[in-house]
């Protein structure tokens, strides 16, 4: 056994350790003297009152809005590295799928498939975790106007 690994393996884990109680004494502090957020409290509460249901429902929330993040972050670096852009580019994001919005010039076919590669690039990866995007192009000539619910990205 390599003593070396063991002690960075050690180390690493008392580092990790200490960083967790600091945290949690962070809270602590916070919550004994009423400026934790309520999202905080509400944690807490349902931790201290063993509420395991409301607990794996904050989970659920934290890791969607983690795994949105990283899609989304994953979906706009497939177009920012794609040498073909849409016109105009916009999400609407909910707590498992991404709707696209692309507008592209008039058949601008490589443009199209550029997207929906970058789509099923996404799908691949995040679809057997429950997330997915779903892209929807429409051409300059037709003239629809962006949904209002919808983010801008590119206008």
């Amino acid at each position: 056994m390599d003593t070396t690994t063991t002690y960075s393996n050690d180390s690493k884990t008392e580092q990790w350790f200490e960083e967790l109680i600091a945290s949690i004494k962070s809270d602590y502090l916070q919550l004994s003297t009423g400026i934790a957020s309520q999202e905080k409290q509400r944690f807490y509460n349902h931790l201290m009152t063993e509420d395991s249901l409301e607990l794996a429902k904050i989970s659920r929330i934290q890791s969607a809005r983690m795994i949105i993040s990283e899609l989304v972050t994953e979906f706009l670096s497939e177009i920012k590295n794609s040498p073909l852009k849409p016109i105009k580019l916009a999400l609407k994001l909910s707590v498992s799928e991404i709707l696209v919005w692309a507008v592209i010039n008039d058949n601008d076919e490589e443009t199209e498939d550029a997207l929906l590669l970058a789509e099923a690039r996404v799908n691949a990866k995040y679809y057997k975790m429950g997330f997915h995007v779903n892209t929807t192009v429409v051409e300059n000539s037709d003239h629809f106007n962006t949904p209002p619910h919808y983010q801008p990205v590119i206008n």
